[in-house]
């Protein structure tokens, strides 16, 4: 079972990599990408030589983390990145949904070069600005890696523009097919705000678990009192982090 297992996840990774035009073989020999296929046409993308950038890619290219072929044959004309790190979530959902309109948001100001670089051959718009439940401002807990910076939300002394979930969903059109999460543990602050989520039909989102939330089962139970009934659930480190796929009911 073990092994049947292990070749049905080699199988997967492959079909998801020929999506993207990635030659994968297995795990041990796969590099950091610098170009993918994205409707036909080869994109260069931009990003650090690092660890971390490897296990983004991996996790999004060729895992597909984030269930992107889940929707594959659904009508998707909107696309909410929340926590959009280098951008590289974007560029994958442009390849399953060539006309959506999608928004990408990251407060990092470090990372601006890569996703202004990603959004102009992904064909996204992104802006450098947090997500939190109002207006204003935050600021940044910095991480030696990236894709870990955290936000402090609501600090009025931070220098970073803060932007309501309602007003980036008005941005979008007023709906949201699909909303993509990955803050850092601040996702637990803005979903108190319940009724912001309304227009947003399917959530992605990797869940952090700290002292409010401290469970999976918790976890799961702030998605649903949002109104989302659960897909699926996967756990990537225990009593840490997972990823969550979720419709609306």
């Amino acid at each position: 079972m073990l092994l049947l297992n292990r070749f049905t996840t080699l199988l997967k990774r492959k079909a998801n990599a020929k999506k993207f035009g990635i030659n994968f073989t297995r795990t041990a020999e796969f590099q950091q990408i610098e170009s993918i296929v994205v409707n036909g046409k080869t994109i260069q993308l931009e990003a650090p030589k690092s660890y971390d950038t490897w296990l983004i890619q991996f996790e999004i290219f060729i895992d597909d983390c984030y269930k992107l072929q889940k929707f594959a044959n659904k009508q998707v004309s909107t696309i909410l990145d929340i926590g959009a790190n280098l951008g590289l979530f974007s560029v994958a959902a442009r390849a399953f949904f060539e006309q959506a309109k999608i928004h990408a948001y990251e407060p990092n100001p470090n990372l601006s070069t890569y996703l202004s670089h990603q959004a102009d051959v992904g064909k996204f718009q992104y802006f450098s600005e947090a997500i939190g439940t109002q207006n204003g401002y935050c600021s940044l807990i910095f991480n030696e890696a990236p894709g870990l910076t955290q936000s402090r939300l609501n600090d009025e002394a931070g220098k970073i523009t803060q932007t309501s979930l309602k007003t980036a969903i008005e941005r979008l059109g007023g709906s949201v097919d699909i909303a993509k999460v990955d803050i850092e543990g601040a996702e637990w602050e803005l979903f108190e705000k319940q009724d912001m989520w309304q227009p947003i039909k399917s959530l992605l989102m990797e869940y952090h678990l700290c002292e409010k939330v401290s469970t999976v089962e918790s976890a799961i139970a702030q998605v649903k009192r949002l109104g989302f009934s659960l897909i699926t659930e996967e756990t990537i480190y225990a009593n840490s982090t997972g990823i969550i796929l979720a419709h609306r009911r």
